[in-house]
């Protein structure tokens, strides 16, 4: 094999790897069918928003979740804001039985038994 032909091999593997990774959106994981088990899994509590795009109520959340995320992290509190477009990754949004939107669920280490949060505010998030 010679190098050019490692280069891309190497490139491509990288790739495929980080892109398991999480993306951050302005303080929000951004999960996928890929990443949502392993990632709840790896995090003591995870806030999840399972939302479709066209939602108004899901639009009018939005800031709320974003300035929740940045409340979690400015007071040290353990804890994650994450958010599935479940019009798109219906593997993680089906195990759920997720109908309505936005749906939230609490998961405290454990992707099987999650609790549904009613919240709406950046207070009733971070509290």
């Amino acid at each position: 094999m010679n190098k050019a032909a490692i280069v891309l091999l190497s490139l491509l593997i990288v790739g495929a790897l980080a892109s398991t990774e999480p993306q951050l959106d302005e303080g929000v994981y951004v999960l996928t069918d890929a990443n949502f088990k392993d990632f709840v899994a790896s995090k003591p509590f995870v806030l999840v928003e399972f939302y479709a795009p066209w939602c108004g109520h899901c639009k009018k959340l939005a800031p709320e979740y974003v300035k929740a995320a940045a409340a979690l992290q400015t007071e040290g509190i353990n804890a994650v804001l994450a958010k599935v477009d479940a019009t798109v990754e219906k593997e993680a949004a089906g195990l759920f039985n997720i109908q309505g939107y936005p749906s939230l669920k609490f998961f405290s280490g454990s992707v099987s038994e999650p609790v549904d949060f009613n919240g709406r505010t950046s207070t009733e998030i971070v509290n």
